[in-house]
């Protein structure tokens, strides 16, 4: 590529050759992430009060990073939305921010006007809830350290388990099991020359024994306490 000199410098003489360019801005996407995103778009067509609206409103709202809209199954044509934040204890909503989810599921911000939610029932904005589990890990060759890499990854997957919605949701993900717990402790501990033998998943209340626990609507689950017992 030969740049063509429009204002000659007295240090230039002739053309000059571009041999690299620099472009501010954002890379350019992947094939691969357009696909993806034209997908999921399409999946989740909006049409003025499908599921996809009311995430996509909720998701204006500030804080909110979950959102799930379901059915009523008391009050024909209800709709409640479970939501999540990002910035309080455990992500449950407060009293306030579920009003302001509330503003923004109904009135669109740009105009004040009442285009969003179609008329009918009211919405009915609910906060998220932690369903609360005890676990006992039997780990052989554990050390203190292993122990507490196990704890934060074991926590992490209970926490990021979420309640699955067909209308918005492309990826189950709502079970919280022993054997996805033994998975994540040994992907931890097998690196370290340890290895987790048994699992022992105990919801907390009412105390009782599982192999596995599913989410359902506004429900995700959190660690109460973990226990290692040493194997020989």
């Amino acid at each position: 590529t030969f740049l063509d000199i429009v204002q000659p410098d007295a240090n230039l003489d002739g053309t000059a050759e571009i041999t690299a360019t620099n472009t501010s801005g954002d890379d350019q996407e992947t094939l691969d992430s357009y696909r993806t995103r034209v997908s999921a778009e399409y999946k989740k067509r909006r049409t003025g009060g499908a599921p996809a609206d009311y995430e996509a409103w909720g998701f204006e709202t500030p804080n909110f990073d979950w959102i799930s809209p379901l059915d009523d199954p008391d009050t024909a044509g209800e709709v409640i939305v479970y939501g999540r934040v990002d910035n309080q204890t455990d992500g449950i909503p407060t009293g306030n921010q579920l009003t302001e989810l509330e503003t923004f599921l109904n009135l669109d911000p740009d105009t004040g006007l009442r285009t969003r939610h179609p008329i009918g029932p009211p919405t009915d904005e609910q906060p998220i809830s932690r369903f609360l589990f005890d676990i006992e890990i039997f780990l052989q060759n554990g050390t203190g350290p292993i122990e507490a890499d196990i704890t934060i990854a074991v926590t992490e997957y209970l926490e990021t388990q979420e309640p699955f919605n067909e209308a918005i949701h492309f990826i189950r993900k709502d079970t919280i099991s022993e054997g996805g717990i033994s998975a994540i402790a040994n992907d931890v501990a097998n690196p370290q020359s340890a290895t987790v033998t048994a699992v022992v998943l105990e919801q907390t209340a009412p105390p009782l024994v599982i192999t596995n626990y599913q989410l359902f609507g506004g429900e995700f689950g959190k660690v109460n306490s973990i226990i290692y017992t040493p194997v020989l």
